[in-house]
């Protein structure tokens, strides 16, 4: 095109059918129309991007680039070279950098593309568009120029300003703003091409100039960036010759990309356009546009994305502002986005579909909150009707119809979708269960916004509505229903009442039962909202009353329940009725109880629960309904924790029924769980605690059993748990009977009592040898594990009642006590280092505290250093008559032949001078003499402790551990020749690792028979181990039978082991025996066990 000719040239690029060329040369910023305004030697060369450009530029260099965000221009730094890229940052986004190819055609020399010869021309007092520190676009003033850059002022000086300083009148802001900007930075821009309207400090501007006769589609104004008449004629020239009409016509057929690049430049004239012609263009361009777009995006929705619509929304937005206020452009705009979000909706791309509702749902929310004031009731609902858009979304995914909420609420709320059209849709069978669910969830959760006569118009649906064809959802929604008529004040019509439809429901034999419960929870909820106590109460009637009857027996105990819950546990006021009240006004109506046990063999389990809940709402049991539910052959654990919650309340009488009725089911003991032996408990206790046996107190807290002595055979029922420990099946059963037996057994300190426990456990298990139950054996053994334990703890454990498994000589070692050293052996136990040390302190064994980290006293001492200290002395008085204890008393009286003697080495203490100063010599009797020593007992109990220890006091305990291998060591050895037979190892190593923590066998400790055989494994072994340790048992008789034993092949390693410890002393074996031992311990899987090492140091 020549510079001189443009609008000529336009024309005949429009004859030539080029219309799109020809509307690219109406870009103003072609410099060919600038020359008309910046002069003939404004317009500079441009530099060109040559091959030897490319080769030349690197780091820091500038250059102009196309932003990927908008497609335009913009100045650009490079910031790091890899090869033959290049990392650029642009001068106005430093936060999104790129990389481009060094040979790209998106980059350009330094001002090529951005040349822009007015920076250069401006002057004083010349208006500009500044990109503010806020990055918003202000009309403003060059106030001066200096060194490249310009002073701006964030104002426009005007006669109708409203603020004045020394320059004159302005609209805008103050002096403090201004600031230096570099002329060819991207803050400046010309004026009105960058500021908005609403936010430029001009209080007048003109937007489109007005049409004449030359000038139809284009003229000249002054608020125009480019003052060219050229530019002019040619947009006038371009119009006569149809050129904008061919244009239009092309828009259909362009791509995206064309699109955003005929818009940029459209926007780039529109503001030459005069006023009448842009009023009808600018529509037709928009509508021509929008529609390319909706059918690129019904071809292809993955095309445009929702940031990608959102950008054609700001440049839509722009080109209407042009013509249009701001609400009319933004009911263009709307309109145009709900046909792309029903596009979305519509796709079948699941997060097209989500967006899409998601798009709706904050349209609708605008215009609710009244952000969008541009729409209207009207509108909105003829694009509900004209999209269909309730059957679409009903025909969508599953998760789209879950987000899809606020639009039903919208059209139920204006009736656009009307309650029958909703109803239905929500009875539709074509429609899936999980969609009709959430329907309902929207009816229930949009209640709030209907109309009360919607709410009526849905209550008269569902007063219709087949109880058959009920669900959860339908349920839930009655009740929902139910509570916005009430809060509306919605007067019904007749008919069956909420109460009624869910009583129907529930007392419907064929409907699911996950319905009744639904209806169940609704009808507790309908009526919490009702504050009548008389009207709680009369449902609480009709459920007893549907007992007998047979009708929904565990929805009606349920039912009750909740209501009497209901009620205050306490009166607050004359108005109020406690629960207790209306329980006792409900059996005035009913008989509660008797309607209950009628429907225990059909639910018992409903029955019993309820039961138990009135039971602290003073339940009270005839004899006979008593008697007629130990009668029902039901044994369930609702039954048992009944039983367990009325023990406390029930009368002596009839809880002595109750627990002879426990007794006389033994046969059943086996088969008793954990919660029916919980409730015999309950009236174990209870009753032998009314006949003096027990004291329920102690029972809780067995630590205190050492104040009272309970005899086991005289306690109720003892029997009972002996049955329950041996026989009970369920292993949480009897370990809740163990801690029972050790209650009553070894808490007592008493001897002979643990002994009673001892014989128990040792008769059970005789008799279950006897008829080979393995379990009963294993029971007898735990149970005795549990006391040994215990007498480990309080024995002290001397050289006769020593564990087995400690038994044997050994060298003498130096123990070191308190500074002093004392010559103990190494198989010395703690126990006797405690008699020891009590021996030269003189107090009672108890009173030895010693700070060794394992004090059990049976164990081996853990080091040979030790410090010792003293602890409270055991109580030689009576707590509560302040008299000597029987025994110490019997002690004290036997020396008053020597009183006189005796009180003289009490002659420093007070006692002793009191005592001396109200009698005369030793003219006092016995009470007085027993008076001084309880005195004594209470002041000074370590002087009297040091003379009793030296009478014996307190003699020796009777060792139980000793007097249970004394008795029952044979039994042990059955036991355990059984549970080889039953090839029970576990239990095997238990019991004999019990032999082992038990004394030796006494009668072995004097002689050995020498008659060693092999009948009986475990007994050979403990011999043996008795044989290693004891040098003096072996004789001539025993050796030989020993060398004969060595290599039977049905004798264990551990056996061998020992055989060899003590032919070794006695005896050589020859080569060929040796041989074979090792042949045998090369045959052991664990080479390392401690057998095998002892074998092979015996024979080395």
């Amino acid at each position: 095109m020549g510079d001189q000719e443009p609008a000529n040239a336009v024309a005949r690029l429009i004859a030539a059918g080029n219309a799109l060329d020809a509307w690219k040369a109406l870009n103003p910023h072609n410099d060919v129309f600038w020359k008309d305004v910046d002069g003939p030697n404004q317009s500079l060369p441009k530099p060109e991007a040559s091959a030897e450009w490319r080769k030349s530029i690197g780091f820091a260099d500038w250059i102009d680039a196309v932003n990927p965000k908008d497609r335009q221009w913009s100045r650009a730094q490079i910031i790091e070279e890899h090869e033959e890229m290049l990392r650029i940052s642009f001068e106005h986004d430093v936060e999104d950098d790129i990389w481009v190819d060094r040979q790209s055609p998106d980059i350009a020399p330094d001002g090529s593309w951005l040349h822009e010869p007015w920076r250069t021309s401006l002057k004083v007092s010349d208006v500009v568009d500044c990109l503010d520190t806020s990055l918003l676009w202000y009309t403003s003033t060059v106030l001066a120029l200096q060194d490249g850059k310009a002073f701006i002022g964030y104002r426009v000086y005007s006669p109708s300003g409203d603020q004045f300083d020394e320059r004159g009148r302005y609209s805008g802001y103050g002096a403090e703003f201004d600031e230096w900007i570099k002329l060819k930075s991207y803050r400046l821009a010309r004026a009105y091409t960058k500021a908005d309207i609403a936010q430029s400090v001009l209080t007048q501007i003109s937007r489109l100039p007005e049409a004449d006769e030359k000038h139809i589609y284009a003229n000249l104004q002054s608020s125009q960036r480019c003052q060219s008449p050229s530019l002019i004629d040619a947009l006038n020239r371009f119009g006569e010759v149809q050129g904008f009409q061919l244009v239009l016509k092309l828009i259909p057929s362009l791509s995206l990309a064309d699109l955003r690049t005929f818009l940029d430049e459209l926007m780039d004239i529109t503001e030459y356009f005069t006023q009448p012609f842009a009023s009808v263009y600018v529509i037709d361009v928009y509508n021509a546009i929008t529609a390319n777009l909706l059918e690129q995006l019904k071809a292809d929705v993955r095309n445009m994305s929702m940031e990608v619509i959102q950008n054609w929304v700001l440049r839509l937005q722009r080109l209407l502002s042009v013509i249009l206020n701001v609400a009319k452009a933004s009911l263009r705009l709307d309109t145009w986005l709900w046909q792309v979000y029903m596009i979305y909706v519509r796709s079948s791309l699941l997060e097209r579909q989500f967006q899409g509702v998601q798009r709706i749902v904050e349209m609708l929310q605008g215009f609710s909150q009244h952000k969008k004031n541009h729409l209207t009731v009207e509108i909105l609902s003829e694009w509900y009707i004209r999209d269909g858009i309730v059957e679409v979304l009903l025909g969508s995914h599953e998760e789209v119809l879950q987000r899809s909420m606020e639009i039903f609420r919208f059209g139920m709320q204006y009736n656009v979708i009307s309650v029958p059209q909703m109803w239905s849709i929500v009875l539709n069978p074509s429609v899936e269960k999980s969609r009709i669910s959430l329907l309902y969830s929207f009816l229930t959760e949009m209640a709030y916004v209907l109309a009360k006569e919607q709410l009526l118009e849905l209550w008269a649906l569902l007063q219709q509505f087949d109880i058959n064809l009920y669900t959860d959802d339908t349920v839930t929604w009655l009740v929902r229903l139910d509570k916005w008529m009430g809060i509306r004040n919605a007067t019904r019509n007749e008919g069956p009442t909420t109460t009624d439809l869910l009583w129907s429901i529930i007392k419907h034999p064929t409907l699911p039962p996950s319905v009744r419960v639904s209806a169940e929870n609704g009808l507790i909820d309908v009526l919490k909202t009702i504050n009548f106590p008389k009207t709680r109460l009369l449902h609480v009637v009709i459920c007893i009353e549907n007992l007998p009857q047979q009708l929904a027996i565990t929805s009606s105990l349920d039912i009750a329940q909740a209501l009497l819950d209901q009620f205050p546990l306490v009166s607050y006021s004359a108005y109020t009725i406690s629960r207790a009240q209306a329980f006792v006004e409900l059996n005035a109506q009913v008989p509660v109880v008797s309607s209950v046990l009628s429907v225990i063999p059909v639910e018992p389990q409903a029955a019993f629960k309820f039961l138990t809940y009135t039971i602290p709402l003073q339940l009270k049991l005839t004899d006979d309904e008593l008697r007629q539910i130990l009668t029902l052959e039901y044994r369930h654990d609702t039954l048992f924790t009944f039983l367990n919650s009325i023990c406390s309340s029930l009368p002596f009488e009839q809880a002595t029924f109750v627990f002879e009725w426990f007794l006389e089911d033994s046969a059943s003991f086996s088969k008793w769980n954990l919660v029916h032996y919980r409730c015999f408990e309950q009236y174990f206790l209870s009753i032998n605690q009314a006949h003096g046996h027990l004291n329920r107190s102690l029972w809780e807290d067995s630590s205190s059993y050492c104040q009272v002595l309970v005899i086991p055979h005289r306690v109720l029922g003892i029997e009972a748990l002996w049955e329950i420990a041996f026989f009970a099946d369920n292993l949480d059963t009897v370990s809740a009977v163990i801690p029972c037996l050790h209650a009553l057994y070894q808490d007592t300190h008493s001897t002979q009592v643990q002994e009673e426990y001892m014989d128990q456990c040792c008769q059970h298990a005789k008799i279950a040898i006897s008829t080979m139950n393995v379990q009963s054996i294993q029971r007898s053994m735990m149970l005795l594990q549990h006391m040994v334990g215990k007498w480990e703890e309080q024995e002290i454990c001397t050289p006769a009642t020593r564990p087995h498994n400690t038994q044997g000589a050994s060298s003498a070692v130096s123990l070191v006590w308190n500074g002093t050293t004392t010559e103990i052996s190494a198989t010395t136990t703690i126990g006797e280092v405690m008699q020891l040390i009590a021996q030269v302190w003189k107090v009672p064994v108890d009173v030895v505290l010693l700070n060794w980290p394992d004090t059990t006293r049976t164990h081996r001492l853990p080091s040979f250093q030790v410090h010792a200290h003293r602890g409270m002395f055991p109580p030689l008085i009576e707590a509560k008559t302040s008299t000597l204890l029987p025994a110490v008393a019997d002690i004290v009286s036997s020396w008053y032949p020597n009183r006189e003697s005796i009180i003289e080495k009490y002659s420093n203490t007070n006692v002793y001078h009191m005592f001396k100063g109200h009698n005369d010599g030793i003219n006092f009797d016995m009470d007085e003499w027993l008076q001084f020593f309880s005195s004594l007992a209470s002041l000074y109990p370590a002087l009297l402790w040091e003379q009793l220890v030296e009478c014996g006091y307190p003699p020796q305990q009777k060792s139980l551990r000793l007097r249970l291998i004394s008795n029952y060591f044979p039994l042990f050895i059955d036991i355990l020749q059984i549970l080889k037979q039953e090839q029970d190892l576990v239990a095997v190593k238990a019991v004999w690792t019990l032999l082992q923590r038990l004394p030796s066998y006494p009668p072995y400790l004097e002689s050995i028979d020498p008659d060693l055989t092999l009948n009986n494994e475990y007994l050979l072994l403990y011999k043996l181990q008795l044989i290693a340790a004891d040098a003096g048992l072996v004789t001539p008789q025993i050796v030989a039978e020993l060398d004969k034993l060595i290599l039977h092949p049905s004798l264990s390693l551990e056996a061998r082991a020992y055989i060899l410890l003590v032919l070794q002393a006695h005896t050589i074996l020859d080569i060929p025996r040796l041989m074979e031992l090792f042949t045998l311990c090369t045959q052991t899987p664990d080479m390392t066990s401690l057998e095998i090492l002892q074998i092979v140091q015996s024979t080395c």
